[in-house]
Formats: C-alpha cells, sequence, structure tokens
C-alpha cells in the first residue's frame, strides 16, 4: 500500500457473500468540513482516470474505465497468492520465463554466440528501466502498481547483471583466442570494447550502491547515486549501441519528464501546512481537478527546503473532500526541517508552495465495482493511513447507492497514548467525527468516521468498526478505557484481535443465503490489509 512506510498491503479472496436483496445503507450527515456531498449515483469505476490532459476528454475516460474493468477480468486469476506472497501470475508465469531466459542465455554463452548473448543481455535492462517509471507500461498494461513494479525491477537487473558479465566474458576470450592471429578483431571494435565495460561497470556500481543496507541506512546516497549511475548508463548503451538499454532509457526519460511537467503544470501549487502536536504537520492542497482513489499516495516536494527531494505520503483524505490532506510524521532530517520552517511562521499554519506528483499505489483486489460487496479491512498502526481513505470512501459510496452487505474496519493499536487523546472533536445528530487532540508519537488520523447505527440494539449495520489497544500492562486497561472520550469507547476493544474468529464470522455472514447454488460473482469478500509483516501474513 505505502512504500513511505514500507508496509505491505496485500488482498485475499474469502468465501461466500449472501444472494438476494441487497441491504441499503442508510445515509447519514458527515461532519468533516472539507467533505463534500455530491448527489450523483455512484458509478463503478468512477474515480479511475487516465494521465493529465487525457483526463479532460469524456470519450478517452469511459474507454479507459473499459480497459479497466477488463483488465481486472484478465488479472483475476493472476492474483491469487499461491506460494510465499507469490501471485500465479508470478509463480506460473513470470519466474519460468525468467529461467528459461537465463538457460537461453547460458546456451548463446556456451556456443560461443558474441552477438546473440548481447542482444540477450539488452532486453532485461529495457524491463529494468520499464518498469522503474512511476508511470509504466506495467502500470498500464496489467495494473502492476509501482510498489510492485520495484520487484520486477530488481529480478530483471540481476538477471541483465549476469547476462551481461556473461557477454562481457564471451567478448573477452574471443579476443584473447582470435586476437593473437589478427584475423577476428580490428583496431576499430576497440571503441565497442571499452564503452562495453564502461556500460559493464556502471552496472556493478548501481548493484553495489543499490545492496540492502545502503539503500537503508543512506538512503539519500543510495537515491541521487542511482539517478547520476543511470544517466551514465545511458550515455554508455548510446556510445555501446546497445539498442534495448537505449530504449528503456528513453522511456525513463519520458516518465521523468511527463511527472515533472504534471507536478509544475497540472497540480495546484499552494498548500496550507498545519503544526500539530506531536510533531505531526498536516499538508491540505486543494483538489481542484486531481483525481485520486482512497489508499493512494502522492510524492511531494517542498522547494523551499529543497527542489530535489521527493517524498511519498499516503493520502488521508477521501476523494470526495474538497482538499487533499496528507499527515506527516517528523521522523527524519527533512520532515524535522519542513516542521521548524511551517512551526517559525505566525500560529500554527503557514501558507507555502509546494509541488506533488501521483496518485500512484492502490489496492491489489477489484473494490471499484459491485463485485466485492463484503469488505474487511486489517490495519496496524500507521498501516491504517490508506485504509482511513478507503473507509470513508467507501462510506460516501453507499450514500450514493453503492450496494454493501459488510464493511468491517479492524485497527490495531500498539501506541495507548493514541487511544487516551482520542477525544471529541464534534458531534452530529446520527454520527461522530472522532480527531486526535493531542498527538502519539506513530500516527495521527485526520478524521475517523464513524456512524451511530452502529450501535443500535438488534441491528446488523453494514459498516462495522472496531478499535483493538494493545500491549497494555498489567492493569492498565481500565486506566487507559477510562480515559478515553465515552463517546468512543463502543467502538475500543481492550485485547488482541482473534483475526481467526473475525475472519470465521466474515464468512459465515456473506455465506447467509447463498444456497447450494450461488453466483460466484456475490461471494467474494474483500481482505485488505496493512501493516506489520506478522499481521499481513496472518491475513
Amino acid at each position: 500500500f505505502n512504500p513511505a512506510y514500507n508496509n505491505r498491503g496485500y488482498g485475499g479472496d474469502y468465501l461466500p457473500p449472501p444472494r438476494g436483496a441487497v441491504q441499503t445503507f442508510k445515509p447519514y450527515t458527515l461532519v468533516n468540513k472539507a467533505y463534500v456531498p455530491t448527489t450523483a449515483a455512484w458509478q463503478p469505476y468512477e474515480d479511475e482516470f487516465p494521465n493529465k490532459p487525457l483526463d479532460k476528454s469524456k470519450f478517452i475516460t469511459k474507454r479507459f474505465r473499459e480497459w479497466i474493468k477488463f483488465r481486472w477480468t484478465l488479472r483475476y486469476p493472476l492474483q491469487t497468492r499461491v506460494f510465499k506472497g507469490l501471485t500465479a501470475g508470478e509463480f506460473f508465469i513470470i519466474i519460468p520465463f525468467t529461467i528459461a531466459y537465463f538457460v537461453m542465455g547460458v546456451l548463446f554463452f556456451v556456443d560461443r554466440r558474441l552477438f546473440g548473448t548481447g542482444y540477450i543481455a539488452g532486453f532485461p535492462f529495457f524491463v529494468t528501466f520499464a518498469a522503474v517509471g512511476h508511470n509504466s507500461l506495467f502500470m498500464f498494461l496489467a495494473g502492476v502498481p509501482f510498489e510492485r513494479c520495484i520487484t520486477y525491477h530488481r529480478l530483471a537487473a540481476y538477471l541483465g547483471i549476469v547476462l551481461a558479465s556473461m557477454h562481457g566474458t564471451l567478448y573477452e576470450l574471443e579476443e584473447f583466442q582470435f586476437g593473437q592471429q589478427g584475423s577476428f578483431f580490428e583496431d576499430d571494435d576497440q571503441f565497442y570494447r571499452i564503452t562495453g565495460w564502461l556500460l559493464l561497470s556502471s552496472v556493478y556500481l548501481i548493484f553495489l550502491t543499490s545492496l540492502w543496507r545502503i539503500r537503508r541506512k543512506l538512503f539519500e546516497i543510495f537515491y541521487r547515486f542511482h539517478i547520476l549511475i543511470i544517466i551514465m548508463i545511458f550515455v554508455f548503451a548510446l556510445m555501446h549501441q546497445a539498442l534495448f538499454g537505449i530504449i528503456g532509457g528513453i522511456f525513463w526519460i519520458m516518465d521523468i519528464s511527463y511527472r515533472l511537467f504534471s507536478a509544475f503544470y497540472y497540480h495546484p501549487k499552494v498548500a496550507t501546512l498545519t503544526v500539530l502536536p506531536g510533531e505531526v504537520i498536516k499538508v491540505a492542497i486543494r483538489k481542484g481537478n486531481f483525481h485520486y482513489k482512497g489508499g493512494q499516495y502522492i510524492f511531494i516536494c517542498v522547494p523551499g527546503l529543497s527542489p530535489f527531494q521527493w517524498h511519498p505520503f499516503s493520502i488521508s483524505s477521501s476523494p470526495t473532500d474538497e482538499f487533499v490532506t496528507i499527515h506527516i510524521r517528523v521522523l527524519g532530517d527533512w520532515t524535522k526541517a519542513l516542521y521548524n520552517m511551517v512551526a517559525k511562521s505566525r500560529g500554527a499554519s503557514s501558507t507555502m508552495n509546494v509541488l506533488f506528483e501521483g496518485p500512484y499505489g492502490g489496492v491489489t483486489l477489484n473494490i471499484d465495482d459491485s463485485t466485492y460487496q463484503h469488505i474487511l479491512m486489517v490495519s496496524g498502526g500507521i498501516g491504517v493511513t490508506p485504509m482511513l481513505s478507503i473507509a470513508n470512501s467507501l462510506r460516501e459510496q453507499a450514500e450514493r447507492g453503492r450496494p454493501f452487505k459488510r464493511v468491517h474496519n479492524l485497527w490495531t493499536i500498539r501506541d495507548r497514548n493514541m487511544v487516551r487523546t482520542m477525544l471529541e472533536d464534534k458531534e452530529g445528530d446520527k454520527d461522530i467525527a472522532i480527531s486526535v487532540k493531542q498527538l502519539p508519537l506513530s500516527f495521527r488520523p485526520d478524521m475517523l468516521r464513524l456512524a451511530k447505527d452502529e450501535l443500535d440494539e438488534g441491528k446488523d449495520p453494514v459498516f462495522k468498526t472496531e478499535l483493538y489497544l494493545t500491549k497494555l500492562e498489567h492493569g492498565e486497561a481500565k486506566q487507559v478505557y477510562d480515559a478515553v472520550d465515552p463517546k468512543i469507547r463502543p467502538w475500543l476493544r481492550k485485547q488482541r484481535p482473534n483475526l481467526t474468529e473475525i475472519f470465521r464470522k466474515m464468512k459465515a455472514k456473506a455465506a447467509e443465503g447463498t444456497g447450494t447454488f450461488y453466483n460466484r460473482k456475490h461471494v467474494r469478500v474483500a481482505v485488505l490489509t496493512c501493516g506489520p509483516a506478522v499481521m499481513v501474513d496472518m491475513c
């Protein structure tokens, strides 16, 4: 879901939901001031838009949504996770193809086919460039999100390094065998020999600077070296006439150019930054014609700090809100400098120029049409960020006629201060909007929308929310419970969630009324999870 926090987000299918009449969700009034009500009836894929400026065309947008629907139809059988987190498509297509491609490269090397090994080594680098683009072909054709493309980017790079090394080794073997006789290589060919080794040396260098420890501990060095060496690789590929590397580099340059153009030209540039307790910065940008879906994130840059630093942050607002909102926790040098810049301004808020590009990411299940009428969301700690946006978006869609039978939002919280500081913000006639007055060290949600009809006796509400407080010390549960505002206590659980039991109940709820023969389309349960790896694996 959110690479900004290194969370893993997966989706899964569980059987089965009910059949028959759809339970309607009674509309209610949300009390978030930023919420912009709409009377338009809900439509499948209404939040899907092509990249700008194509989104201005109704014809192209309609065709784009039809493609998204068709793409999900093709993708569904391939996205089931079959082994160690691998999808069926990865396990049965990508991995066998990679192995077969490597074997073909080895056979070319054994047969001493010099130019063949060169072409074989080039294609993985094309994939390496194409997969790393934020607006890559993989994202459009296969619907693979950017953060998942990084896995393919690394796999293709490793394969390319091995095959390119074989190509270079074979070149030297041929030079040693035939060069002494003066019958194979001429002086003009030394240019390709030199540029080839310069290209391969650059590939080795980018590999060394991308090792896990360097990438994790010295991210700025890794990132800057990555960009610099990529440019070197592209230049040496031009000199060496490495066709696939050149094409891949062109795709990468086009992606960078579009991202910069959209950030400077299309998207709003003025944001209101507010310092919140707990060293958190709230960034609010007027939405304008910016389109996004719940659970996505954007890359943001503050030129006043550095025009070269772009950082990803999850969007916490709903797509129907008037402002695009993100929350930035002070965790590093850049966020600390931003916090100090805003704090020095008069009052708690400051208006300044920002740049952002995106949105990116998204869930790995098709929750944009009525395929899934049962949705279970499980989040832990900071992982609630994208879930918050998704949950609020689903509530708003339900108001406009989207059929749901059960949407269960479950949030586990380890930090007891997070619950202690969940105090009332405003209260409407039927609903509560809970915000955090004094923020914890881990996370501050913008606004958690809850409906009072969840608590009505004898009712089986469509939307259900549970907040689980874990890691309590002995005898501390009552103290923490008493410190929480009474209005949100009904949603609070002073224990670890029993995920096995929750899944069982969700499955039983979905199975109601299905009978012996049922429509497969309406018996799917979407399971969305984001948080610690242990929790994700359990889901």
